[in-house]
């Protein structure tokens, strides 16, 4: 039956997309080119490859029954470098009883369906080699006949490494077991081999976040670790605290690291919050690494100098070598004007950190989580969290040789609405611990802005988490984008607002962080994602999302708007939110961040004198998680993302440790 239909011939590079329900059915021969770029199977609305069809929604669902059908051929087909997407079922494979064949499916994925393979063969067999997938329910579903090999599970993880020891938090002296949290952790990648990373380590001494008084028993506190890969993050040795250790009260920290490096001398900058001893809060402390990450060096503790009470630090260096502000080193954060005005102030160093500017105050409000960004011009762009309510997302920006924009622009947040949708502080979303815990039982999250520059397109992106709508019900976040296109005096005409996580389920999503690769090709964003527990709206997994930036759409004015973004697991396990408030028994032994000495946790993970002894800071941490950001970078071949990951046991409560993984581009 089969020879007279002819044979169909799938080039490599193809892309076919389908409508609801439809198929391809063959009846003949197949020939499937086994080198090039891969033969892609997938729904009308996946922007991810070839080109966006007029009607896309660029929200894909399965849509194929199924994608490829071969149907009683009474031939042997080889299934080779394929990629079959978004489809109720990718292959099917049907023959009659007794007709023998021996079909092959190799070097081929399965991507977010609901079958893969389906096997109908009642007198044939089938050899699978070198097949994958991803999200998909059914990978393989074998009715009848035989079948060798197997599809193995790929999210395209290359390595999940812990970053910190987490033995180290039980050793003597420094350690105690109900003081082993790890969260916030930055990191530059040097080459394909190094990357050096810094994190907040509650392990290593007394620490009093927000107390703003003298530490009994310590000159100053430290809290930043740092850790350093030499197998390109497969694994990490932890170095402990960063040198030196505190002799003066301007030598401590209070975390909030942030790293950046100047690719062309080297240097890698560390830069933390001031530790918060009284008449001592004042600005950011600065180490820098000439060494590729083998020693870091103090060498300002007061940044800026004119700055008190800083905090929420970001650091950037320009490393666009064609233009006139080459190497100059910038860093932001929230300082205190007086009393109780916070803004965004920005300061620059020209000689690798050693002294700056006297700094610009960015915003005209109270602002927090601000983030920077470079284009390959020269021009810096700052955006920050504008506290209301209502809240808005602004930003400022400072073209060579001209000085910052006079009046902060404001970001319009979603279609029609400029402002934020949510109200709380700091924008946060307030997950709750579960939908079934109580109103008060949640943690606090934030809006922050998080960017990136697209240095070979010159296009800006902003990724930030808000509501999904004023009226969200059980979703407490969603994670949303925007693609800003830079005019001659530096102003941005932007996309409106993308969802990255577009799940289709009411679960929670927050702390994005981005990167774009050095081609300029394709986009990634990394957060926490509630999907895989759409049911209870507990379990916690860190997840990435990709876009492609080159899909058919380069003469476009936005790039995003017709991309798709496919997102996958990066986490292994799921884990719970673990932060103080009204928490379950046994778990008031983790500390999130712990208090000066004398003070303990309470049953219910309140500040206390004494255990069981309400003090005057019982509320002062109540749906404190201490983990305000992730962390994104990317090379020519992997992204690199760092998160908190909770689901590991350390005796009793869980611990919180800090991970990082490397993601195939």
């Amino acid at each position: 039956m089969g020879s007279g239909y002819g044979m169909a011939t799938f080039q490599p590079g193809t892309c076919i997309k389908y409508a609801n329900y439809a198929y391809l059915m063959l009846v003949g021969g197949s020939s499937f080119q086994t080198s090039g770029g891969p033969i892609v199977f997938t729904s009308q609305d996946d922007n991810f490859y070839g080109e966006r069809l007029p009607n896309s929604t660029g929200n894909p669902t399965p849509m194929a029954s199924p994608a490829l059908s071969i149907y009683y051929t009474g031939q042997n087909h080889y299934v080779s470098n394929a990629r079959f997407r978004w489809s109720r079922g990718g292959v099917s494979m049907s023959e009659a009883q007794g007709v023998i064949v021996a079909d092959v499916v190799q070097n081929s994925r399965f991507e977010y369906s609901s079958v893969g393979i389906n096997e109908y063969l009642p007198s044939g067999s089938l050899t699978l080699s070198g097949v994958t997938s991803m999200l998909v329910t059914t990978p393989l579903y074998v009715a009848s006949g035989w079948c060798t090999g197997s599809v193995t599970t790929d999210y395209g993880v290359a390595s999940n490494a812990p970053v910190n020891r987490k033995e180290l938090d039980n050793d003597a002296p420094a350690g105690d077991p109900n003081k082993n949290s790890q969260s916030e952790c930055s990191f530059v990648v040097v080459d394909s081999s190094r990357i050096v990373a810094a994190f907040f380590d509650t392990h290593l001494s007394e620490y009093g976040l927000g107390g703003l008084s003298d530490f009994t028993g310590i000159t100053s506190p430290r809290s930043t670790g740092w850790s350093v890969s030499a197998n390109g993050g497969t694994s990490f040795d932890d170095q402990g605290a960063v040198l030196p250790l505190p002799t003066t009260q301007t030598q401590g920290d209070a975390g909030d690291p942030v790293m950046a490096r100047d690719v062309g001398n080297g240097r890698i900058y560390l830069l933390m919050n001031p530790s918060r001893e009284q008449n001592h809060a004042a600005a950011f402390r600065l180490w820098v690494s000439t060494d590729n990450g083998q020693s870091f060096s103090l060498i300002n503790t007061n940044i800026p100098s004119t700055a008190n009470h800083a905090d929420k630090p970001m650091i950037a260096v320009n490393n666009f070598p064609s233009s006139p502000n080459y190497h100059s080193v910038y860093v932001v954060g929230t300082v205190n004007l007086g009393g109780f005005t916070f803004a965004a102030m920005i300061t620059c160093s020209s000689n690798g950190g050693t002294t700056w500017n006297a700094g610009t105050v960015l915003s005209g409000n109270y602002a927090n989580g601000a983030d920077i960004c470079i284009r390959p011009n020269g021009t810096v762009y700052v955006f920050w969290f504008a506290k209301g309510p209502p809240h808005y997302l602004q930003y400022n920006w400072l073209v060579p040789g001209g000085s910052w924009q006079q009046v902060p622009v404001t970001l319009t947040a979603h279609s029609g609405r400029a402002a934020l949708y949510s109200a709380n502080d700091n924008g946060s979303g307030n997950p709750k611990r579960s939908n079934s815990a109580g109103s008060d039982d949640y943690f606090v999250s934030n809006a922050f802005p998080r960017v990136a520059v697209n240095s070979v397109q010159d296009r800006i992106y902003v990724v930030y988490p808000d509501l999904p709508s004023t009226s969200p019900g059980n979703d407490h976040g969603d994670i949303f984008i925007q693609e800003g296109v830079p005019a001659g005096d530096g102003s941005l005409s932007w996309s409106g607002e993308v969802k990255v996580n577009r799940d289709n389920t009411a679960t929670d999503q927050w702390n994005p962080a981005i990167t774009v690769n050095p081609a300029g090709t394709e986009l990634f964003v990394g957060y926490y994602r509630r999907q895989d527990d759409s049911a209870t709206n507990a379990l916690i997994k860190a997840y990435g999302a990709k876009a492609r930036l080159d899909n058919g759409s380069a003469g476009a004015s936005f790039v995003l708007t017709n991309a798709t973004f496919d997102a996958a697991p990066i986490s292994t396990n799921g884990f719970e939110p673990l932060f103080a408030g009204t928490l379950p028994p046994d778990w008031y032994r983790f500390d999130p961040v712990w208090p000066q000495a004398g003070m303990y946790l309470d049953a219910s993970a309140s500040f206390c004198n004494s255990p069981g002894v309400l003090g005057n800071d019982t509320d002062l941490y109540v749906h404190f998680m201490a983990d305000d950001y992730t962390w994104a970078s990317s090379d020519g071949f992997y992204f690199y993302y760092a998160w908190c990951d909770r689901s590991e046991p350390f005796g009793s409560p869980k611990d919180a440790n800090v991970r990082l993984s490397k993601v195939k581009q």
